[in-house]
């Protein structure tokens, strides 16, 4: 018995009329009761199985290795060459995927040193397929960009520092 063949088994005797279900296949005995008396658990069957493994045969359980995880990249916050005191922020509005260019043929849309204004898009976040355009809402001149192209980005993550005009 297959788990595909026991979910569409099961399935059928949850939306039928019967009350027991026994199987035998291949040394394996399935018995499934719909259980009246406990209301609490719905329409839900109490299966039992016996005989699952040939008595030849014992379950060993084994253990579980926890897949590696890379270690998170370190973004650098801080600015090169200015304080964070009088530097404005830009940050992401939402949880999504930063882009610096409209199409990965086209030029960033800023540069570190580039002048701005007030207004001018600055990066796309897009989230859940809309793509988002991030404009500066000072003017000013780029002094970082804390994140890459295609880098997935936070809501409130600081994306640029400005030094205001």
């Amino acid at each position: 018995m297959d788990l595909q063949y026991l979910k569409k088994l099961l399935k059928i005797f949850d939306d039928s009329t019967a009350e027991d279900l026994e199987i035998e296949e291949k040394g394996i005995k399935l018995k499934i009761s719909k259980n009246k008396e406990d209301k609490s658990s719905g329409n839900s069957p109490i299966i039992n199985l016996s005989g699952a493994l040939p008595s030849n045969q014992s379950y060993q359980p084994q253990p579980v290795h926890a897949a590696p995880v890379p270690a998170p990249k370190e973004v650098n916050n801080e600015p090169k060459s200015e304080s964070n005191s009088n530097l404005h922020e830009i940050k992401s509005p939402m949880v999504g995927t930063y882009y610096s260019a409209p199409s990965p043929d086209s030029e960033d849309f800023v540069k570190v040193g580039q002048k701005v204004t007030k207004g001018q898009t600055l990066c796309i976040v897009e989230a859940m397929k809309l793509m988002n355009e991030i404009e500066s809402d000072i003017n000013g001149e780029i002094v970082n960009i804390l994140t890459s192209d295609k880098e997935a980005v936070e809501y409130n993550q600081v994306l640029f520092h400005i030094k205001p005009n």
